[in-house]
């Protein structure tokens, strides 16, 4: 029952008395309107809850852009890692010098024999909702995996033959303009892994109450993603994949509940939500861990 429309970009909301009511898109037949009674902004910035007039503050922290390399001979790269690995170390440290820091593991095996995933240039001092930043981001990402594909193939065995088999098709930025909205999460709530009794989804240990996905100026819009509502430092921690994924499928749920009842998404009780994602098979997070700070709904602060 999903009609799924793509070749869309959003281009400004449409809002009527603080009632979200639609988007306006741009597309090859010029702008066109696009209605529903709800809204769900997942474009990572919130340039829709932005531009609808909810709060928020803005915040940068890093851009990367991961690629994958072909022409890899996998077993001689672990066996020259087992056999020195002092040796392994110090060839790894310069490659990710280069690239501007990653994980200890810089590169991993793919299903593909010969390919390996590579993460990543790790760049600050970029502006993920500036497009003339983001350029100069992209050029400076490619210098650098550039020259760390060079240096692989002169220093590391087995990247002998290495080569550029693609680049992520999109930067990635890790942060930008961050929802203010009913329940703002903080570093401390990432820390002591509070949870709450409108838990709608969590990450490895840490929750996210439903609160934190509405605005509060505007009604029928709900967010999702790296740009829910907390602090800088909170986002930082906790911007991951999973969560991330099961917000999504929060938001999705909440604003079923609120069309087939006839009601506002923020009136959507959250019990409602974690029973219908628990019917999927997804975990709401309403089952905190045995080492969570269990709060109650009526000890519960509604702010930071």
């Amino acid at each position: 029952g999903v009609n799924l429309r793509l070749h869309s970009w959003f281009s400004r909301p449409i809002v009527d008395n603080g009632v979200m009511r639609g988007v306006i898109a741009e597309t090859k037949e010029g702008p066109q309107a696009i209605l529903g009674d709800v809204v769900i902004d997942t474009t990572g910035d919130i340039d829709v809850a932005s531009r609808a007039g909810a709060s928020y503050v803005k915040d940068s922290y890093l851009t990367t852009l991961v690629f994958r390399l072909g022409g890899v001979d996998t077993a001689e790269a672990e066996r020259f890692e087992q056999a020195d690995p002092k040796a392994a170390r110090l060839i790894n440290k310069k490659i990710k010098r280069v690239l501007g820091g990653a994980w200890e593991l810089w590169w991993l095996k793919t299903p593909v024999p010969g390919v390996v995933w590579c993460n990543a240039p790790h760049m600050t001092g970029y502006d993920g909702t500036d497009p003339t930043s983001m350029t100069s981001a992209e050029f400076a990402a490619r210098d650098r995996i550039a020259e760390a594909v060079a240096l692989c193939r002169q220093t590391l065995p087995g990247f002998e033959n290495a080569y550029i088999v693609d680049v992520a098709e999109q930067m990635g930025v890790r942060q930008t303009r961050l929802l203010q909205g009913e329940y703002v999460v903080t570093a401390e709530d990432v820390h002591s892994r509070r949870h709450f009794a409108d838990t709608v989804a969590r990450g490895r240990d840490y929750y996210t109450p439903y609160r934190a996905l509405l605005p509060k100026e505007v009604d029928q819009l709900l967010v999702a993603g790296r740009h829910y509502s907390a602090t800088p430092q909170a986002q930082k921690m906790s911007r991951e994949i999973p969560p991330c994924m099961a917000m999504g499928q929060a938001a999705g749920v909440a604003a079923a509940l609120a069309a087939d009842r006839g009601c506002t998404v923020r009136e959507v009780p959250a019990p409602n939500i974690q029973a219908v994602m628990r019917k999927f098979g997804a975990d709401p997070g309403d089952q905190p861990s045995a080492n969570a700070t269990v709060t109650t709904a009526s000890t519960e602060g509604t702010d930071v």
